[in-house]
């Protein structure tokens, strides 16, 4: 059963990041506190979701994004906000102990305000790491440094690549930059890390690249995106809009948010599929492209099947 979905509640940033994955989709536009409240009853009462991830363009630019979480807490076991922190009203939240911040780190540098992390604070402490084939490998030491001399060992790090990147165009610079991170991680803070978004098995099969995972499939259960004008998506790394939720005022059977979200998880898995991953002899029981795969920022002669 499908436990989380994702919540654009505005598509507004105080930012204009050049690898944002939906930069060419905003229209400045914000969800209205009463659409969210009937959509929070939406997807806890007929979805039967219980884990919430509130995101944008940036959640804080909100006018009422205290109140959105507030509510949200009210509804849902545990509440996610993914945020570039550059706003204070992030610190205005009464995060509880099952709740995260998953702060983008892309967007922190050594001298971050230590008040935006709320050391002390019980909540779960993410820190999405991003590695590209650009990536300032310097830098991101020296925030994790001073994240984990605030926070402390508690903190939890998600290494993610690109999705906007030819990954493997740059295969060995960014490999190098994940190891580098990862073994500062483990060798220098002690902590382990996650990955953030499965990377195709040949991206990394035959090389020396750093993973913590063995598997990478793209899950149906991971499926969940709804826009500021209640329109859904597959996820954050589709920019398809499948349907619209509430019509005549009223919303849509749950049956059929079930219904576009296999429809396009299908297409998405058929993508990687036709691209060469049908050759692949572990293609479905440990890979499956991931969140990479598909999209066309990588073809079909970047799949190399045969190393698996």
């Amino acid at each position: 059963m499908r436990k989380g979905f994702r919540v654009l509640i505005t598509d507004r940033c105080n930012l204009n990041c050049p690898r944002c994955f939906n930069r060419q989709l905003r229209n400045n536009s914000e969800m209205l506190f009463g659409d969210f409240v009937a959509l929070c009853d939406y997807l806890h009462g007929k979805g039967g979701i219980t884990r919430l991830k509130i995101m944008g363009g940036e959640p804080t630019t909100h006018s009422e994004f205290e109140l959105f979480v507030w509510h949200a807490q009210k509804v849902f076991e545990s509440v996610h906000v993914f945020t570039n922190a550059v706003n204070d009203r992030i610190t205005n939240l009464a995060l509880r102990e099952h709740d995260t911040i998953i702060y983008n780190l892309s967007c922190m540098d050594e001298h971050f305000s230590a008040e935006k992390l709320m050391p002390g604070k019980n909540f779960v402490h993410a820190y999405e790491t991003r590695i590209d084939a650009e990536s300032d490998v310097d830098r991101i030491k020296r925030v994790l440094a001073r994240v984990h001399a605030t926070v402390g060992s508690e903190m939890v790090v998600n290494l993610t690549l690109d999705c906007t990147e030819q990954i493997f165009k740059y295969r060995k610079a960014i490999i190098d930059k994940w190891n580098a991170v990862a073994t500062y991680l483990s060798d220098e803070l002690g902590i382990g890390y996650r990955i953030d978004h499965g990377i195709p098995h040949c991206f990394f099969a035959g090389s020396n690249m750093l993973v913590t995972a063995k598997k990478s499939i793209c899950l149906l259960d991971c499926a969940g995106l709804v826009t500021p004008e209640l329109t859904l998506r597959h996820c954050n790394q589709t920019m398809a809009e499948l349907l619209r939720l509430r019509k005549n005022g009223r919303f849509v059977s749950w049956d059929k948010v079930e219904e576009s979200l296999i429809k396009a998880h299908r297409e998405k898995i058929k993508a990687s599929f036709d691209k060469g991953c049908s050759a692949c002899k572990i293609y479905g029981s440990q890979c499956d492209g991931g969140c990479f795969a598909f999209k066309d920022s990588v073809s079909n002669v970047d799949l190399v099947p045969q190393v698996c």
